[in-house]
């Protein structure tokens, strides 16, 4: 999630990034169909096709972690899956970088690994400056992670966030589409299964779940040989999301804006005590 400053709907923003690109005029229709995460995401048409532009702040995001997800997306389409590409700019650019009124902004992906994400783990909160339960926390999956063995087998590029609204299907030729791929990192297989899973199990109804869970199951490992001792590291691959979300959220509230709209103190409140939640977790 971006910091909330970032977080509002800035239509003149994103029509500055736009002008990188060649774009239908009957686009505008669609610009109100906005999403904000840790994204911002407009959609608009080029040549008659639906396309997204997908923008962050400098500050937000490393140029590597943009690249990564463009290089998930070019694996899931060698792989014959119906991915997104990346239309290139004016300049032929797949990543723009480009300063505006509001900061430099651009929209790019890396090979964004555990490793990666750990150190930022800890950055963040010598910066957040919480208290000691999330840096024992952190230690120990460093900990952990580091016996782990990494192979070409068990360990490459995850989506991460593999949840149902995030897979579309299409009845008319009975495929499925995957979006949202920015939080895409290197790690372990297992860790795509398991926030899978659990995903599954939050949002479906119960008398379903064991059945999705186990087609998801299916389907996973049809094309990715999981050794079964990873899978019964269960707990320690929910500590590491955890702590991870557990950062991400205390950074995104750690700043408070004058005049804060309801909508956002409500979402405050949820927040606070997401983390508080979390907190109690770390050492179990």
């Amino acid at each position: 999630m971006l910091k909330f400053r970032y977080l509002f709907d800035n239509p003149d923003l994103m029509r500055t990034l736009l002008k990188n690109w060649d774009y239908d005029e009957d686009s505008e229709e669609l610009f109100q169909y906005f999403r904000i995460s840790a994204n911002a995401i407009y959609p608009l048409r080029i040549q008659g096709e639906i396309c997204y532009l997908c923008f962050s702040p400098v500050s937000e995001k490393s140029k590597e972690n943009v690249l990564a997800e463009l290089a998930f997306l070019d694996y899931l389409r060698s792989q014959g899956y119906p991915a997104m590409k990346a239309v290139k700019s004016r300049r032929g650019e797949e990543v723009v970088k480009k300063e505006t009124s509001w900061g430099d902004y651009y929209a790019s992906v890396k090979r964004w690994t555990h490793r990666d994400v750990i150190d930022w783990i800890e950055k963040t909160l010598d910066v957040l400056g919480l208290d000691q339960e999330p840096m024992r926390e952190l230690a120990l999956l460093r900990h952990e992670f580091d016996r782990l063995t990494i192979t070409q087998d068990n360990y490459g590029l995850i989506h991460y966030n593999f949840e149902p609204d995030n897979v579309f299907y299409d009845e008319s030729n009975q495929k499925c589409s995957v979006i949202d791929f920015d939080d895409a990192m290197y790690h372990w297989f297992v860790m795509d299964i398991l926030q899978a899973l659990e995903a599954i199990r939050d949002e479906m109804e119960l008398d379903d779940c064991s059945h999705q869970q186990a087609k998801f199951l299916q389907g996973y490992l049809s094309v990715c040989d999981i050794n079964e001792n990873l899978l019964k590291l269960k707990a320690l691959f929910n500590r590491f999301a955890r702590l991870y979300q557990h950062t991400r959220v205390a950074r995104a509230i750690e700043e408070h804006l004058e005049d804060e709209p309801d909508w956002m103190v409500g979402l405050r409140v949820k927040l606070e005590r997401l983390l508080m939640e979390t907190r109690l977790d770390f050492g179990e």
